[in-house]
Order: structure tokens, then C-alpha cells, then sequence
């Protein structure tokens, strides 16, 4: 009996605490700065709220870093790959276009428009 005993103090020692949050902000990490979500309900908590108990479901949010070298694990290496991406989204897609300043005679051009096309078409081919 006393090591059901031992064995049901061991358990409610690991049950997750519960309790009420000192501060919540309600910004969902859009106004200030994201910290981590809670691991229960996924809610997500800012800098401003910080690790306390969550708002939602009232399980305690903690820092979950686990300080090991994810060097050699090929989905951190793929999830770190796809970050970097979605950082540098912008940058990849800029386009150039060498052309942007040329605009050649069109259907689409009044004739006036056509004619002065036209012409300056005739100057930068007598240029080359």
C-alpha cells in the first residue's frame, strides 16, 4: 500500500501545475515581440505576458530551449533551411528588369505617342 502510495505522489508531482496569469497583454505576439507559445493549448504568449501561467488554459508557460547542438539533426537543419527562406523571401524574389526603360511602339499607344516611340526607337538604333 505505501508504494501505491509513493507511486501516487510521484505522479501528482509531475502532473502540471495550474494557476491564474499575473499579466495578459492579449496581442498574440503581433504588438510585441513573440516568446513561445504555451504547449497545451499553442496560445501564444509576448515578452510583455513573459513565462508565467497561460491566460487560456491556465498550464504554466515555460522556456523550453534544451541547449543541445542541433548541428547533425536533419529536421532542425530543414526547419532552420525553410526559416531562412521565409526570411529572405523579399530578397530572392526582386526582379530586374533591364527593359523597364524602353517602351518600344504598341497597339495600345495614341499615334502621337506611336510616332514619338517611333522616333526615339530610331535615335538609339542610329546610337549603336
Amino acid at each position: 500500500s505505501s508504494k501505491a502510495e509513493e507511486l501516487s505522489e510521484t505522479i501528482e508531482k509531475l502532473r502540471p501545475t495550474r494557476g491564474e496569469a499575473k499579466r495578459v497583454c492579449g496581442c498574440y505576439g503581433t504588438f510585441h515581440k513573440p516568446l513561445t507559445n504555451c504547449l497545451y493549448c499553442g496560445r501564444i504568449s509576448c515578452i510583455e505576458e513573459g513565462y508565467d501561467f497561460c491566460p487560456f488554459c491556465g498550464y504554466m508557460v515555460d522556456d523550453v530551449y534544451d541547449g543541445q547542438d542541433h548541428s547533425n539533426d536533419p529536421g532542425w537543419q530543414q526547419k532552420e533551411r525553410l526559416l531562412r527562406f521565409d526570411r529572405e523571401f523579399a530578397r530572392r524574389t526582386e526582379v530586374f528588369d533591364d527593359q523597364a526603360d524602353y517602351q518600344g511602339p504598341s497597339t495600345w499607344m495614341t499615334d502621337d505617342e506611336r510616332a514619338h516611340a517611333e522616333k526615339n526607337e530610331q535615335k538609339q538604333l542610329e546610337a549603336l
